[in-house]
């Protein structure tokens, strides 16, 4: 209450909003998308409809806004998986799909900053190979990472072959050994997922650092 559309519409958006304001159909008009701020500044993606009605001396419509988010961030994981697919049966060198591959989930979680690490040949520790907004001091400090339980979010990830979830860094005791790195740069949470090969051999790990502490939410592990 008392914000106008500009005020909750991404700022990005704010120019398209103003002409499709000037060119109303006359009639129903559905299933455009567009970008809503949330009371706390963060964005959501919504699908508005409208209808006009009829009311004395003014036009005016019947608008309903449907929450779409979940929605469209599994199309953009779906399209996303469909271009790697392709890119994987070219043969594209390994490297390029990681470094693809960490710039897109941060895309798809606004906030996050992402790391991959792969096995080392012995199996015994991990090191990063991609990273999207992880300082370079961390990507220094964690390589190698030991596959070991408590040996940050990552070396536990893999030792544990599942996926493990650090809601406070500052709290949690396999950040023991980089509480002080982690500090330096703000990082307050981090979950890490395993993955591994056709014959489940463990080949690396992805995660992804926030500057807040929480737990993660379902579209979040989902990615």
């Amino acid at each position: 209450l008392g914000m106008t559309l500009a005020d909750i519409r991404s700022l990005e958006d704010v120019p398209a909003l103003r002409a499709a304001a000037s060119a109303v159909p006359a009639g129903f008009e559905g299933g455009r998308r567009w970008r809503h701020r949330r009371k706390d500044g963060s964005e959501m993606t919504v699908e508005i409809a409208s209808h006009p009605v009829p009311w004395p001396s003014r036009r005016a419509r019947v608008v309903l806004v449907h929450d779409v988010t979940a929605q469209a961030a599994l199309e953009a994981r779906l399209r996303w998986q469909a271009k790697m697919l392709t890119r994987l049966a070219s043969r594209e060198p390994l490297q390029s799909l990681l470094n693809e591959l960490v710039t897109v989930v941060c895309s798809l979680c606004p906030g996050a900053m992402s790391s991959v690490m792969l096995l080392d040949a012995d199996g015994r520790a991990l090191r990063p190979v991609a990273s999207h907004g992880v300082p370079d001091d961390v990507q220094a400090a964690t390589s190698p990472t030991p596959v070991a339980d408590l040996a940050g979010v990552c070396g536990t990830a893999a030792m544990r072959r599942k996926v493990f979830v650090v809601e406070d860094i500052e709290s949690d005791p396999a950040f023991a050994g980089y509480r002080e790195l982690a500090e330096r740069h703000g990082l307050r949470a981090a979950w890490s997922c395993p993955f591994f090969d056709a014959h489940g051999r463990l080949l690396g790990t992805a995660a992804m650092y926030w500057r807040e502490s929480r737990p993660p939410t379902v579209a979040e592990l989902e990615v």
